[in-house]
């Protein structure tokens, strides 16, 4: 393996995949639900370029209140300003909630891919009720018997829909990435299956590609990932899929490539069902962060909503083309409470 060390910026141009300081990649390794068969080889893999996920998902509440029947108005705004915090009780006439949502490569989670924002309001329609504030930090199930869990939905399914479309508009594609390799049988494995809708006889082209970093690889962050062959170096076939794994039949091969470990896949023909006209599939979603998700409580405490907002994330992404997949975050930045 050869390394380029450039004069400018210190930026080091890798041809092909790294050690990563000794490092493999592990994470993705056949569990009951990932077994695959024919039975395939794990190799060393930099950890750093496949990831548990393809993309990190970041939310933040920026607008959550809540208005009584007297026109008062509780809650936190980092738009308006507002800081009121929450009587143990409230007879709710109206709520409304703004957040804003990020999401990034897994190979670049500092970088936005797109950005979108999720807003929902609603009137005494259908948010006339009594909130017992104090019961969402003691009771789970009570939050999802009341319209504020409506409220948190609809901005979450708002934002996730204006998300969809502005990533859609960055034209990233689909892709993943070789984890697992049985040369002798020309086999090869991607951490994607059934979930992301891979199905058996779906045809893929496979890519090398060159890795340019900032600094040391993986240590620093990654300015491009270019891809060695303006055509494929080969194609395959899927001839098993499984919930989470696919193995890839090799139909041809580029008589002066091999196939790295990482190798970037991307579908080149998705076979349609009868009654179908288009297929696409889903790529994996992993909860970075949900931060200021903290409401304040009259006393100095506060309680959180972002468990309930990680859990619905969770239940709502597949109606995005996205999937959960991982430890998912349910970070909260704690707010000041006010008297």
């Amino acid at each position: 393996m050869k390394t380029k060390v450039s004069a400018m910026f210190g930026i080091v141009v890798m041809a092909g995949l790294v050690g990563c300081g000794g490092n493999t990649f592990k994470s993705i390794s056949p569990t009951a639900e990932q077994a695959v068969t024919p039975p395939v080889v794990a190799s060393s893999v930099p950890a750093c370029i496949v990831n548990d996920a393809d993309y990190i998902l970041n939310e933040q509440m920026v607008d959550f209140e809540i208005t009584d029947q007297n026109n008062v108005t509780f809650g936190i705004s980092f738009l308006s300003g507002l800081l009121n915090a929450f009587g143990l009780s409230i007879n709710t006439k109206s709520g409304q909630m703004t957040m804003y949502l990020h999401i990034a490569s897994s190979l670049t989670p500092a970088t936005s891919i797109a950005d979108s924002q999720g807003q929902a309001t609603m009137n005494s329609n259908n948010f006339s009720f009594n909130l017992g504030i104090w019961q969402i930090g003691i009771n789970d199930s009570y939050f999802y018997q009341t319209p504020l869990s409506t409220l948190t939905a609809n901005t979450l399914k708002n934002g996730l829909g204006n998300l969809r479309s502005a990533f859609n508009g960055k034209n990233p594609g689909w892709s993943s990435r070789v984890v697992y390799e049985d040369q002798g049988k020309g086999q090869y494995v991607i951490p994607a299956g059934q979930i992301a809708g891979v199905r058996v006889n779906d045809e893929f082209a496979f890519y090398n590609e060159n890795y340019v970093w900032q600094g040391a690889p993986c240590a620093s962050p990654l300015v491009a990932a270019v891809r060695t062959t303006t055509l494929p170096i080969a194609t395959a076939v899927a001839v098993q899929v499984d919930s989470n794994s696919t193995v890839l039949q090799i139909e041809s091969l580029n008589s002066d490539a091999s196939i790295m470990m990482g190798a970037e896949v991307v579908p080149s023909n998705l076979p349609l069902a009868a009654g179908e006209t288009s297929r696409t599939l889903a790529s994996s979603v992993k909860i970075g962060s949900i931060t200021s998700a903290d409401i304040p409580v009259t006393g100095g405490t506060s309680v959180s909503l972002s468990t309930f907002l990680n859990e619905q994330t969770q239940t709502f992404l597949s109606s995005y083309s996205w999937y959960p997949v991982g430890n998912q975050s349910q970070t909260s930045t704690p707010t000041n409470g006010a008297n």
